[in-house]
């Protein structure tokens, strides 16, 4: 309702619209990283994936466990923020963005953050 009371109907769709295109942008991102996989389509503001390097996939329980690892990681180094979600029972990433002033480079940098991350907890 706050949202609609500042923004009007055509501003709410317009930061709706444009949600959308940033996560459209962070699953492209996704897709290209060798190291990241993408595990839900994405139909709105959410991109759902895991970090999984070469050498754990196929590796379950080890890959659920360290995406746990690394978004608690990442939740209190406080450069990012991510949530899970569990799809076909196994742990995975969940990025929802709902800031009005969410960037490209806000995506950008949530990639290289989990990247970085699991590359370092591997």
């Amino acid at each position: 309702w706050m949202v609609l009371q500042h923004r009007g109907r055509g501003g709410g769709q317009a930061l709706v619209e444009r949600h959308r295109a940033l996560a459209q942008r962070l699953a492209a991102l996704v897709d290209a990283a060798p190291d990241l996989e993408r595990v839900a389509p994405v139909e709105l503001s959410i991109v759902v994936f895991r970090y999984a390097p070469e050498s754990l996939r196929g590796d379950e329980p080890r890959l659920d466990a360290l995406n746990k690892r690394l978004m608690e990681h990442i939740q209190s180094e406080g450069g990012a923020f991510i949530t899970n979600a569990v799809i076909g029972g196994h742990f995975a990433l969940r990025a929802c963005i709902l800031h009005y002033a969410t960037s490209e480079e806000d995506v950008s940098a949530l990639i290289e953050i989990v990247r970085r991350t699991g590359a370092a907890l591997t």
